[in-house]
């Protein structure tokens, strides 16, 4: 466990200083950008988001500030068969970054650093194809003629690991609450740092802060060993209903000789189907909640301290979903007491209040209820998505109840997508951490030589820089000499 936390912060370490050393200088006949770019390459889609990093006159402080994101529904994964047309795979991203070219001054462009990080979806597919379908998005964007971002290079192109999606999530969520600034120093540093729930369609990650006594000090800057991250692959919504349609098949065809499948999992009447089954919904949250447990490996899951300091803040697919809940209860005059007391209690909702609003929310008729609705039931959820939502209500629920083993009065966590006007993601999370590198190569010179220790005998070192893929095994003689 202690080394896979230090390869842990050595990858981390590793990641920013390449990316500052990368981008430490100037372009020549250009302006320095304060704007970076970060795209979360999900299983669903990509996502670009644009950052803008500003000093308040008033406080005298930088702020990290959003300045807009686009998405695109085609996952990059998509294109493990065709990294031999790199135009083909660049093509789908052209959008994106003709956003990001119409939002960020062009004054800035050759200097603004591009980051784009697969995550789950592509944490699926062999290292040899993540890097074939790199080399073809990097090829098929650089002969493009209208790519305007000169500054990107290939190794801007990556996967990024579980944990450092858990960790880069916690920024995230401690920067926006307030906890640190956005060059990622403590405000004080008895307060309590914000542990992150976040969930996609291949992967979810918890990551919380470790007992004090667990801690490794290193003065008031946010650290990878202030926190204990774990992330999930395959256990990411659209995985794990998959998980869950395979289980209900294999099960039900030892009793029965017809296609047809009841599945608890789903609305009431709602019809689908999957390897030729065909799947009605019963909407029967408790059910459904039995089925998942049998699915969830508890034995492996990574339970947080719950005690009055650790609080959680829950992203993405945790809020998408259980926002979806919350709304459409409230689209309808008969309403289930359960629904108004999630009304009142959100954003800090108890397990028991979630649960309590599973029943009801999952016995709504599609074809009376959801499907006359379905383009404006929910801000967040598309007509192709709302089918899904009473599973995914159910499977968190039943993960922070009976997984993570949260308490039932718990109100340690909040469900938030925006805050102070950015979007509680990840990528944001990056980009600080980006930021910050950047910032301490131009300001201190002892960035120069940078020593990690992975243990005695691993040696991470400065500018001879390792990447995440050599495993941190440099010679410290071979660059102090």
């Amino acid at each position: 466990m202690i080394m896979t936390r230090t390869w842990l912060y050595c990858a981390i370490l590793s990641f920013v200083l390449i990316f500052s050393l990368a981008n430490g200088h100037e372009i020549e006949g250009t302006t320095t950008s304060p704007y970076r770019i970060v795209i979360d390459g999900g299983s669903t889609g990509s996502r670009l988001h644009i950052f803008e990093f500003l000093l308040n006159n008033e406080t005298n402080e930088a702020e990290c500030i959003g300045r807009g994101s686009l998405s695109v529904w085609t996952p990059l994964s998509d294109f493990a068969n065709a990294s031999n047309n790199p135009h083909a795979v660049a093509e789908h991203l052209f959008p994106l970054f003709d956003f990001a070219a119409t939002n960020i001054p062009s004054r800035y462009h050759a200097s603004t650093t591009v980051t784009y990080q697969g995550t789950a979806g592509m944490r699926l597919l062999q290292t040899q194809t993540q890097q074939d379908v790199y080399d073809a998005l990097y090829e098929g964007l650089q002969s493009w003629p209208h790519f305007v971002f000169s500054s990107l290079q290939r190794h801007h192109i990556a996967t990024l690991d579980g944990n450092e999606e858990a960790y880069f999530a916690a920024v995230a969520a401690n920067y926006l609450h307030g906890t640190v600034t956005a060059n990622l120093t403590r405000r004080e540093p008895s307060q309590q740092l914000l542990g992150a729930l976040d969930m996609g369609g291949s992967s979810t990650q918890i990551v919380f802060r470790k007992e004090q006594q667990q801690q490794q000090q290193h003065s008031r800057k946010l650290h990878p060993t202030h926190f204990s991250s774990t992330s999930y692959l395959s256990f990411g919504a659209q995985q794990f209903r998959t998980k869950l349609w395979d289980d209900l098949s294999s099960k039900y065809h030892h009793h029965h000789n017809n296609t047809s499948i009841h599945n608890p999992c789903a609305f009431s009447g709602h019809i689908t189907t999957h390897n030729a089954h065909t799947f009605v919904g019963t909407g029967n949250a408790t059910h459904c909640a039995m089925h998942i447990n049998n699915l969830l490996p508890h034995h492996e899951l990574h339970t947080p301290p719950h005690n009055a300091q650790t609080n959680f803040l829950a992203m993405s697919l945790y809020f998408f979903a259980l926002d979806c809940l919350k709304e459409i209860s409230l689209l309808f005059t008969t309403t289930h007491p359960s629904y108004a007391k999630l009304h009142d209690s959100w954003p800090n909702p108890s397990i028991q209040e979630l649960t309590d609003a599973l029943d009801p929310f999952c016995l709504h008729s599609w074809h009376h209820d959801l499907q006359p609705i379905q383009h404006h039931a929910h801000k967040y959820t598309s007509p192709n998505i709302l089918p899904h939502r009473c599973f995914e209500a159910v499977y968190i629920v039943t993960l922070l109840r009976d997984g993570y083993k949260f308490p039932l009065s718990s109100r340690s966590i909040t469900f938030a997508h925006l805050l102070h006007g950015n979007q509680v993601e990840w990528s944001l999370g990056m980009a600080l951490s980006l930021h910050d590198a950047h910032h301490h190569h131009h300001h201190e010179s002892s960035l120069d030589v940078v020593v990690v220790v992975k243990n005695e005998e691993d040696i991470c070192v400065g500018k001879n820089s390792c990447t995440l893929e050599d495993d941190c095994r440099h010679l410290l003689s071979s660059s102090l000499s």
